[in-house]
């Protein structure tokens, strides 16, 4: 099959998608606050699974997310430096037996159990307290960025899958884009 006619089958499923249906990540809200000498993150995000994620999660495939936060130092005539790097890594799964959704934070351990997949993914996109960087190591007049974003581990996906994942545009879309702003210390 010629590479070109390949490509065209690939996206025929996203040419009959309205966007409403397109899995993705959307970042809604995203700020940075000072709390006992750190600076912390904080975030809503809104998940759209899709159709391929839900139906490998209904066959009992787990997902796991990556929040991940940064500071950057801005340079005028140079690239910026990223000062720290934050991150948080929550497993999303469907237990076969109960129906029910469970969210484990897999840097803590600790587990949310939900009835419903709306309720899971609410808890999944709340951002709150991700620490990024001590206070002092900030400091006027120099220029940050803060940056924000989620993306699926397509690695922690079973072998067989992963290979559909990085080739299927709708796995590669749930992920976010950076978001983005200005930090004044």
């Amino acid at each position: 099959m010629p590479s070109s006619l390949l490509l065209l089958v690939l996206a025929l499923p996203l040419a009959f998608s309205s966007p409403a249906d397109l899995p993705g990540i959307t970042i809604n809200r995203a700020s940075l606050r000072v709390e006992n000498d750190f600076y912390v993150m904080d975030g809503e995000m809104r998940y759209n699974f899709g159709d391929e994620a839900l139906k490998a999660l209904s066959n009992g495939v787990p997902l796991v997310f990556m929040t991940e936060g940064e500071i950057r130092l801005e340079r005028k005539y140079l690239w910026d430096i990223t000062l720290a790097k934050a991150r948080r890594n929550l497993r999303l799964q469907r237990n076969a037996l109960t129906g029910q959704y469970l969210v484990v934070n897999l840097d803590t351990g600790i587990q949310q159990s939900f009835r419903t997949l709306e309720e899971a993914a609410l808890a999944l996109g709340q951002v709150e307290r991700l620490p990024v960087i001590e206070t002092h190591a900030l400091y006027p007049p120099a220029r940050y960025r803060a940056g924000i974003r989620v993306r699926l581990d397509i690695e922690s996906l079973p072998p067989p899958l992963r290979l559909v994942a990085y080739l299927s545009p709708h796995w590669r879309r749930l992920s976010s884009p950076w978001r983005e702003w200005e930090v004044h210390p």
